[in-house]
């Protein structure tokens, strides 16, 4: 059996894993250690980057390349996604008539458009990134700001 590869983060990279929440970062340790036995496995290769790319669940993806049984990790962390060709569970329950909240909570909220989604990825996959990146839009809306954006009443429940 061939020795494990060994997964490379830079510090920043680290403390960063730390500041995921407890299942997120369970769920990324997990992956690593996938990768570590053998980082082809569950991934998708792109020959033209020479890169490979694999997900940690709904907690963010991970892109890296493999040279001399070393792993170079890239995670990347997505806000919120939103555009017109993305399905997800906010874009759901911001499409409804009032937007659903919990009574006397209004949770911040960040996004990332789909087409920066995809320059997120295409940027990263271009490169030799060691580390965790979040991605997100600039600044944050509380959800009574979003309602109000869309026009829309909140409705809230216990």
């Amino acid at each position: 059996m061939p020795r494990p590869y060994t997964v490379r983060l830079v510090t920043h990279a680290a403390q960063q894993r730390d500041s995921l929440p407890p299942a997120g970062r369970a769920a990324l340790d997990d992956r690593l250690h996938e990768l570590e036995q053998d980082p082809r496995h569950g991934a998708e290769y792109k020959a033209s980057d020479d890169r490979w790319s694999t997900s940690f669940g709904r907690w963010g993806v991970v892109l890296y390349l493999i040279s001399d049984r070393i792993v170079t990790v890239t995670v990347l962390r997505f806000a919120n996604g939103l555009g017109p060709d993305l399905r997800t569970a906010h874009t759901a329950l911001l499409s409804l008539p009032a937007v659903p909240s919990i009574l006397g909570f209004d949770p911040r909220y960040q996004f990332i458009h789909e087409d920066d989604l995809v320059g997120v990825l295409r940027f990263a996959a271009e490169r030799e990134l060691p580390g965790v990146f979040n991605a997100a839009g600039d600044g944050v809306l509380a959800l009574s700001e979003v309602a109000s954006l869309l026009g829309k009443p909140l409705a809230p429940v216990l």
